[in-house]
């Protein structure tokens, strides 16, 4: 960090304009490291923008500023907007320029001074001899691996492809016939094993997630057996069937046998369910037991069974034994010992897990093997490839120093945006990058923009969770923390909508609006294909 930071703060924005300025003041601050979380319309293209423009007055060279978003298309229009701003300062007039530069938190009183700076920008930019960097996060990952060193063991004169879909399709063909060869039987038993607890197409779509999943296999895979930490994390409900535990739970079957009893002074029904349950428990821990005990509590869709416990004999005896609150009393505890149930049922799994996982590893390892051998074969790389190459590179101190060093000019500032589409290894290859540097003195100052609402990546392993993680870590390094939630880009009725929905999500804080609209949110009929005309569609009726 930037040694003329002052201490952290965690600021959010709401209506007023005061408050506007000093959040714009702060996010667009050079001297401090910032986390802006901005819902949809909030303007974080803008506020990127102006960060980099307030980067540049302060002296810093174009050189020393990265800028990484998600897709082309973003860093494209990011670098238009900029440069478009730059143009419009050099060329404005003066009252224009100053209000421009009063928007994104210079100073009013600054302003005379930083005229002439603002103007020549916009040339300073463009002839540069090294450019300002906008990349996506896999652009600069090319980049990193085009200047790594032989001994990194990244090989060199590979192209990338996006399109892996005839590459996997290969690679599963070949590994599927392979399980056939002689040394093959390892994996044979896994296959069998693994169809054994999953339909055919659910394994297809498992082995086919492992390969999605390979960089943070390889990563788990270098910090030992995975295994070891799966059974370490199940614990016993890995060794033994957690159902069987109840009959070690005194407390437990005591309030089973207490509700049982209760019920064999109510109706026939009551005592039928009454002595089932006795039954059950007297017979000792059993899997066949326990279900049968189970079903006495909930049915098979998991809804609690009912005892008419409001009417009748057996509200009476309720009330003669448990007081007026009898009744709601007894059906609570009958839900709370079936919910205990449910959750012993749910531990159960665990062995499962652990089965499925083992052959799953064993699996998909030699399916991973012959994915990457089909890729070697055509000297291609995919995304996963460039991230994995990139962490092992930036991983190694002396590999990190080195490409470091080859860089034209060490970063000064990095800037992150949509940081909500940002997977775990992505984070982890920045935070490698950021370390590489030592002193806090000498680290970049960092800007993340994201909402972790918006997180849309997920199938290229995106994980909101890593917005709140590096959040908090940034933070404990002296970084500011800003929240908007304010959008521009829709009227109030489709706030409301979007709040009512999102109401029950953690990571969902409420929006407000700029637009004086009112807004509507209309249910369109559902469509149906005309009989008649194959090519036509109509509402449905």
């Amino acid at each position: 960090m930037d040694e003329r930071q002052t201490a952290p703060r965690a600021y959010e924005i709401d209506s007023e304009a005061a408050d506007a300025a000093h959040f714009v003041a702060t996010a667009c601050d050079p001297a401090r490291s910032v986390v802006v979380e901005a819902c949809a319309g909030s303007g974080k293209t803008w506020l990127l923008v102006a960060r980099i423009l307030r980067l540049l007055l302060a002296g810093a060279e174009p050189s020393e500023i990265l800028a990484i978003t998600f897709t082309r298309k973003a860093a494209q229009e990011m670098r238009e907007r900029l440069l478009h701003l730059l143009h419009e300062l050099a060329l404005a007039a003066d009252e224009q320029v100053a209000r421009i530069l009063i928007e994104r938190g210079i100073d009013e009183r600054n302003v005379p001074a930083m005229l002439p700076l603002a103007r020549g920008l916009y040339e300073r930019v463009l002839r540069s001899p090294q450019a300002l960097s906008i990349d996506t996060f896999h652009s600069w990952f090319a980049r990193l691996l085009q200047i790594a060193p032989l001994a990194s063991g990244v090989p060199h004169g590979y192209a990338l492809t996006e399109a892996t879909s005839e590459l996997q399709a290969d690679a599963y063909s070949r590994f599927m016939r392979s399980v056939n060869d002689k040394d093959g039987e390892a994996v044979r038993e896994a296959l069998i094993e693994l169809y054994e607890l999953a339909s055919d197409g659910t394994v297809r779509r498992l082995l086919d997630a492992f390969l999605d999943k390979r960089a943070e296999w390889w990563a788990c895979a270098q910090c030992g057996d995975p295994m070891d930490w799966l059974c370490e994390l199940c614990g016993e409900d890995g060794e033994h069937d957690a159902r069987l535990s109840l009959w070690d739970d005194k407390a437990l079957l005591q309030r089973i046998l207490r509700i049982a009893s209760l019920l064999g002074q109510g109706t026939n029904t009551n005592q039928k369910r009454a002595t089932a349950i006795e039954l059950v428990v007297s017979a000792g821990a059993s899997l066949a037991s326990f279900d049968a005990l189970a079903l006495q509590f909930f049915d098979a869709d998991g809804k609690p069974r009912g005892n008419g416990a409001g009417k009748g004999s057996l509200m009476k005896v309720l009330q003669a034994q448990l007081g007026e609150d009898g009744v709601p009393a007894f059906e609570r505890e009958f839900e709370e010992v079936g919910l205990a149930l449910k959750r012993l049922q749910s531990r159960s799994a665990e062995k499962t897990v652990i089965r499925l996982n083992r052959a799953l590893f064993t699996a998909g390892a030699a399916y991973l093997d012959m994915y990457q051998s089909v890729k070697a074969e055509q000297r291609v790389f995919d995304f996963a490839d460039l991230e994995w190459q990139a962490y092992r590179l930036l991983s190694n101190e002396e590999h990190a120093a080195y490409l470091q060093s080859r860089l034209d000019a060490r970063y000064r500032h990095v800037l992150l945006d949509e940081f909500q589409d940002t997977n775990p290894l992505q984070w982890s290859i920045v935070q490698a990058w950021l370390s590489a540097y030592g002193s806090d003195h000498e680290r970049p100052s960092v800007f993340i923009v994201g909402d972790p609402k918006q997180s849309i990546y997920r199938f290229r392993r995106a994980e909101p969770r890593v917005f709140t993680a590096a959040r908090d870590q940034l933070m404990a390094q002296g970084a500011d923390f800003l929240r908007t939630n304010q959008t521009r880009r829709n009227a109030q009725g489709i706030v409301d909508v979007l709040n009512a929905g999102f109401a029950q999500n953690p990571i969902f804080q409420p929006q407000t609006t700029l637009s004086p609209q009112a807004g509507a949110v209309w249910r369109l009929p559902l469509a149906r294909r005309d009989a008649a005309d194959k090519t036509a569609w109509s509402p449905a009726q």
